[in-house]
């Protein structure tokens, strides 16, 4: 996944443009020398990622209440035991932010950086909002239709029955929202923190990595520094109330800018030596003995206990904001997802590494009709999850109002996820007109 990108010959520095002083300073830092940029060729490999977590996580949102897919669940969620799809997506978003937006800064300065992800974070936004009414539009639709069934229909019955005008008011300034929506704006804030710490990743990577485990280690903290009348820190913050906490999940997404700054001057991202693989697998595989066999074994005898007791490493939060004094409270906060954890970055870490071991130079992995559809839906990964939330709140409550069960749900399931190739596909189509539109039109002037 790393290595099989050419080192890049250095080229002379008689001008000081910025390319020029962003690469002598990251020459003069702790990391081995760069050299030019690496061509500004796009990875398809990332795109196929992406595109494979994307969906696989549209399809696991899928499932509330009585539709499930009970054996497959604990594969699709989390296949190893510990990490799941939405690390990996996180994880690559970064090191394409890394590669595509450090390309920018050192061509164009630090303002067309900023401008560019301010940019980004605004159509994220907007996409976010539209989803969201795009999604009780949905619900209203399906439960006229299907009658007052269904969880995402409890959802969203604030916005609906009444409504409830500062549950609005929420939703525009993202600090909560109805069930899934979470992670859009999450990307929104990762976003409008990033282009701070991809300068420093850029001129003192040692630095970048640094500040960012301090912003992590600070979201941790937040948890358990009380403020009065039974509240702590956390409990004033913006997000308080969204499922993922940014200041968390921003460390995962800067260690994937950081491998992606690597890929930009042409570099392995990671380097290979037998001690890192070796300590990987014991990692990878004593998670996947520890937690998912004995899920699996569970899911087999008792699927709705396990549904209803996702178990320490799924935990919304610390008990009681309280400091952990048993292992289970302890491993909740290492593992959790809510925060990413330490335990559960390093658990990510070394899963990718031991997967990008063993697939490298695996060329047909990524070259075959199924990752060229995957690579699309990768290309425009966001769009096409803000419209499969408006599918699954539409599905999920058309069909609990009708009392089907679960043939009908894997038939949705199937429709939902042709639908959103399709969805990719459009884009991609209308992408495609407007760069030979602007190509023609440059060309005429």
């Amino acid at each position: 996944m790393w290595d099989d990108v050419p080192e890049v010959a250095g080229k002379g520095r008689a001008s000081q443009g910025p390319e020029d002083r962003v690469r002598h300073t990251i020459s003069q830092s702790a990391e081995p020398a760069r050299g030019a940029l690496a061509p500004s060729v796009r990875d398809a490999r990332l795109d196929v990622l992406r595109g494979l977590a994307i969906l696989v996580i549209a399809i696991t949102h899928m499932e509330q209440g009585e539709l499930r897919l009970h054996l497959l669940r604990p594969w699709l969620v989390a296949p190893f035991g510990v990490s799941t799809w939405a690390e990996l997506f996180v994880g690559i978003s970064g090191m394409l932010y890394g590669l595509v937006y450090g390309r920018a800064y050192v061509r164009k300065g630090p303002a067309h950086l900023l401008t560019k992800s301010l940019r980004r974070a605004g159509q994220i936004y907007v996409a976010n909002l539209l989803a969201f009414l795009g999604a009780l539009l949905a619900v209203h639709a399906a439960y006229k239709i299907g009658g007052d069934r269904g969880y995402l229909l409890e959802q969203v019955k604030p916005y609906l029955i009444g409504p409830d005008w500062s549950a609005y008011l929420d939703v525009v300034l993202l600090r909560r929202g109805p069930d899934q929506f979470d992670v859009l704006p999450l990307y929104v804030v990762l976003l409008l923190l990033a282009p701070g710490v991809l300068v420093l990743l850029l001129r003192r990577p040692r630095a970048g990595l640094a500040a960012s485990a301090v912003l992590a280690v600070a979201g941790w903290s937040a948890y358990f520094i009380p403020v009065g009348q039974g509240r702590v820190v956390r409990d004033l913050l913006p997000w308080s109330m969204h499922y993922f906490d940014p200041l968390g999940w921003q460390l995962l997404f800067s260690v994937g800018m950081y491998f992606g700054v690597r890929r930009l001057y042409g570099q392995p991202s990671v380097p290979r030596h037998p001690w890192l693989l070796a300590t990987a697998l014991v990692i990878v595989l004593s998670t996947f003995a520890v937690i998912q066999v004995p899920k699996l074994q569970r899911e087999i005898h008792d699927p709705i206990r396990l549904r209803a007791d996702a178990g320490i490493l799924d935990s919304r939060e610390p008990s009681a904001y309280a400091l952990p004094t048993e292992p289970r409270e302890a491993a909740s906060l290492l593992a959790s997802k809510h925060l990413m954890g330490p335990g559960r970055l390093v658990h990510f870490m070394a899963l990718i590494y031991v997967l990008a071991y063993f697939l490298a130079g695996r060329q047909w992995l990524w070259r075959n009709p199924a990752a060229r559809v995957l690579a699309i839906v990768g290309r425009h990964s966001l769009y096409v999850f803000a419209f499969g939330l408006v599918l699954n709140y539409l599905g999920h409550t058309a069909l609990q109002g009708a009392g089907l069960g679960t043939p009908a749900a894997l038939a949705f399931q199937v429709l939902a996820v042709g639908l959103a190739i399709g969805f990719a596909y459009a884009l991609e189509a209308s992408r495609r007109r407007a760069s030979a539109t602007s190509s023609s039109g440059s060309g005429s002037s």
